[in-house]
C-alpha cells in the first residue's frame, strides 16, 4: 500500500505550512532569518505532546550546531546552516517523523531562573537583606518599580541607622504635638461659639 507523511513546518513570522514527502525519501525543511537574529533552533512537536528542541545554533559560528535530547544519535537529522538560512535535513523518513516542527529564532537572550539559594556569612560584618517583591493590581499600560537587594554593612552603619532613627522619631513627636495644638485651638472655638449661641457671656 502507497504511503506519505505529512510534515507541518510552522516558520516564525509565518502562519505555517505542510509538506509532503514518502517513506524512506530524505526532506529539508527550510528556515531563513534575518540580520537581527543571534541564536537559532528547531523543535520538534508530536500531537499531545510538547515541542522537544532538536538542534541549536549561534548565527555567527555555524559550526557550534548541537542536537539535543534523542536527536543526539539520529544520523538521520541534519541541519544546512549558513547566512541567513539555517534547514533542517531528515534522511529516510519514518513513521515517527510525522509531526510540526518549527524554527525558532532568538534576538536577546533572556535567562530563566530555576532555585534560588540565599547564602549568609555567619562570621561577617557585612549582610544581605533580599527584599519581597510586592504585588500590586496594575491597569494596562501603567509602570511598575521593582525592588532591589539592600546591602548594609551591620558593624559601620549601625550608629548612622541609630542617628536616622532618632532624628525621625524627633520629628513624628513634634508633628505630633503641633498637630495636638491645633486641634486643642479648634476644639476651645468651637466650645466658645456653643457657649454664646447658649445665651452666655465671655468675661
Amino acid at each position: 500500500m502507497f504511503k506519505f507523511y505529512v510534515l507541518l513546518v510552522l516558520l516564525f513570522g509565518a502562519d505555517g505550512a505542510v509538506l509532503y514527502t514518502n517513506p524512506g525519501h530524505s526532506v529539508t525543511l527550510p528556515c531563513f532569518y534575518g540580520a537581527s537574529v543571534k541564536y537559532l533552533c528547531w523543535y520538534k512537536q508530536v500531537a499531545g505532546e510538547q515541542p522537544h528542541i532538536i538542534s541549536s545554533v549561534y548565527k555567527h559560528s555555524p559550526d557550534s550546531n548541537s542536537f539535543h535530547n534523542q536527536f543526539k544519535h539520529d544520523k538521520r537529522f541534519s541541519v544546512h546552516a549558513g547566512e541567513g538560512f539555517y534547514h533542517l535535513n531528515i534522511s529516510n523518513v519514518q513513521d515517527s517523523d510525522s509531526a510540526m516542527y518549527y524554527c525558532g529564532k532568538i534576538i536577546i537572550v533572556v535567562p530563566e531562573f530555576e532555585n534560588a539559594i540565599f547564602l549568609d556569612l555567619k562570621q561577617s560584618g557585612r549582610s544581605s537583606f533580599p527584599l519581597q517583591p510586592v504585588f500590586d493590581t496594575m491597569k494596562p499600560g501603567g509602570s511598575v518599580t521593582p525592588n532591589c537587594t539592600v546591602h548594609a554593612d551591620v558593624g559601620e552603619k549601625h550608629e548612622d541607622t541609630s542617628s536616622v532613627l532618632v532624628l525621625y522619631v524627633a520629628a513624628a513627636l513634634l508633628v505630633s504635638v503641633t498637630v495636638n495644638i491645633v486641634l486643642i485651638s479648634i476644639l476651645c472655638k468651637m466650645s466658645r461659639r456653643t457657649y454664646l449661641h447658649s445665651g452666655g457671656t465671655v468675661r
